[in-house]
């Protein structure tokens, strides 16, 4: 992506390819946190926007939200989805979290903003140590930032097995969401997923239990 060249001899190979239904980079893994307002990087996300293909922006924490403002202020028609909701401190202080919620809900006022929610984990001691609580409480300021048409379910596998397994991860989220209608909750598991990766439409729509029996 910091190689611009390279990154459109990439694209015109992808384009042919119905599998690759978007780019995700992992910035946070990066050395310089202000790597993803470089220049040729940018360069790069700007042929991602005219091949029409999303971006993954992940995140490792809160401050990685203002980033992401620049960026989706910078390239307006790229389609962006945020990974990991910017990692809440769900093991923080009130104020922590109340700043967290505030640039949440500035990204969110960017309509080319989505977001997963995956990897709602203790920002500080072991990955297992959240409660369905937090996440709950997480996932509630998310929908009401961007609501159930620009939010999508992230299983975060192989990451969710250290984190107290998936079927524990799975199941605090069918409980956050228990209370949204069922067209909410289709919305939120697969239907906005399909729309934003433009995935070809099942032959049969997936049938959700909807019901409190997780």
């Amino acid at each position: 992506m910091e190689d611009p060249r390279e990154t459109e001899r990439l694209l015109s190979t992808f384009s042919s390819d119905p599998t690759i239904v978007g780019i995700r980079n992992l910035i946070h893994d990066r050395s310089d946190p202000d790597w993803v307002l470089q220049t040729d990087f940018n360069a790069g996300l700007t042929l991602l926007e005219e091949a029409e293909l999303p971006f993954d922006f992940v995140t490792s924490d809160p401050v990685a939200l203002g980033r992401l403002i620049r960026v989706a202020d910078r390239h307006p028609d790229l389609r962006i989805v945020l990974d990991h909701l910017g990692k809440p401190p769900l093991s923080g202080t009130a104020e922590s979290l109340e700043s967290w919620a505030q640039l949440l809900n500035e990204a969110a006022s960017r309509p080319n903003v989505y977001a997963k929610i995956s990897g709602l984990y203790a920002s500080e001691g072991s990955a297992d140590g959240w409660t369905t609580q937090r996440v709950a409480g997480a996932t509630k300021v998310a929908f009401d930032a961007f609501g159930p048409e620009r939010l999508m379910y992230g299983g975060d596998w192989p990451m969710s097995t250290i984190a107290g397994g998936y079927d524990r991860v799975f199941a605090a989220l069918r409980s956050a969401v228990e209370p949204l209608s069922g067209a909410d909750q289709d919305a939120f598991f697969w239907r906005t997923a399909a729309e934003f990766y433009r995935l070809q439409a099942p032959a049969s729509e997936p049938a959700l239990d909807h019901s409190s029996d997780i």
